[in-house]
């Protein structure tokens, strides 16, 4: 079986590294507010583990399918180790703040730990280096065990914490199992992180090698690496698509809800609208432009221009009402005339009521408007 391995050692390093290169392109194609996905923000540091190391596995297998071309410098190795493992580091360990905070740990403490982690993992990587008679060997080594290993630690138990934290129904089981998958595979590869070590550095004798672990199992340990990768991989992809396939099932859903109102609000002649008072913003349905005769592609959207299309005659009255219903806090119903373009009179019934915060200061105003003209003439 070693021979076997042996002889297609350049196939598994390939295989890690597409593997991660396809990683890094799936979380690319992930939207950022998927609910399910309480980590979907922070995927992208994933997106960039994935894309660097795969990149370094190809060129590690460059090296051992075309010997003649060499190996990269060991500054370069070190270097290269270093922005990869960082992202993921930084993704398992944002992956566990929310539980810090849920565990009411101070905000204060939370920035005190983050450079102490930090430094904790530069210091003891320098360390190795000073202390090694090969620093370059010796950092690249240092980063495997003091950032990889921690990093995939950390992103593993933080993807189980992630399904303890949360109830079931917020990750059901397409969910549910490819969380559990890819939470297994980051720690199969952190257990498998600092086995890359080949013994050059002539650290403590407990400290397994890479010639330890093919003695015991007799493959070399890109093997198993190649495996958890894929199944890491696999995990978030599946999630990925399972996410997006809810997002896409949800904007249906939104769509058939908003068309089925519209159709409502225009079999009523009722419509709907929204006022942010902070940013002077109004927001009409589809049927207030019905009832105002207006192109929505023109639309000042303002509190000023919906004045503007009510009769001149009626428009004190109706700011007055407004205003009346800001200071008291009260809803507020009010009938008043429209004037169009071509000088036709059209009657709604206006109500309205207002959102305030803490302090009393008006945040948005929600109301409908009823065309009742035909109600009102036929009176």
């Amino acid at each position: 079986m070693w021979s076997f391995f042996e002889a297609h050692l350049g196939d598994l390093y390939l295989v890690y590294g597409l593997t991660l290169l396809v990683l890094g392109v799936l979380v690319a194609v992930l939207p950022r507010d998927v609910v399910a996905l309480p980590f979907a923000r922070d995927l992208w540091l994933i997106g960039a583990f994935g894309t660097l190391h795969g990149v370094f596995e190809l060129v590690e297998m460059r090296a051992i399918q075309f010997p003649d071309a060499g190996a990269l410098p060991p500054w370069l190795t070190a270097t290269w180790l270093l922005l990869s493992f960082l992202p993921l580091f930084e993704f398992g360990r944002r992956l566990w703040q929310p539980a810090a905070t849920a565990a009411h740990t101070p905000r204060p403490m939370a920035r005190i730990w983050t450079p102490l982690a930090y430094g904790a993992i530069a210091s003891a990587v320098l360390v190795l280096a000073v202390w090694s008679s090969n620093p370059a060997v010796a950092l690249a080594t240092g980063v495997r065990f003091f950032l990889g290993l921690p990093g995939a630690l950390l992103t593993g138990t933080g993807l189980l914490s992630v399904l303890w934290r949360q109830p079931r129904r917020s990750h059901p089981g397409p969910l549910r199992r490819p969380l559990w998958i890819a939470a297994l595979g980051f720690l199969a590869y952190c257990l498998l992180t600092p086995l890359q070590y080949d013994g050059s550095l002539h650290l403590p004798a407990w400290i397994p090698t890479e010639r330890d672990f093919a003695a015991v199992f007799a493959v070399p340990v890109q093997a198993p690496r190649a495996l958890a990768a894929v199944a890491l991989t696999a995990g978030l992809a599946t999630m990925i698509y399972g996410a997006n396939a809810g997002v896409r099932k949800i904007k249906n859903q939104l769509r058939l809800s908003e068309k089925r109102l519209n159709e409502a609000q225009r079999i009523a002649r009722v419509g709907s609208w929204e006022l942010d008072l902070l940013h002077d913003v109004l927001t009409w349905s589809d049927e207030i432009f019905r009832i105002f005769e207006i192109d929505k592609t023109r639309f000042g959207a303002t509190y000023g221009a919906f004045l503007a299309g009510v009769h001149p005659e009626d428009r004190e009255t109706v700011n007055a009402a407004y205003t009346r219903s800001l200071a008291t806090r009260k809803p507020y119903e009010i009938v008043h005339r429209l004037q169009m373009a071509d000088g036709r009179i059209k009657y709604v019934i206006e109500r309205s009521e207002t959102d305030f915060d803490a302090r009393g200061k008006p945040l948005r105003s929600v109301g409908t408007v009823q065309d009742v003209t035909e109600r009102t003439r036929a009176e």
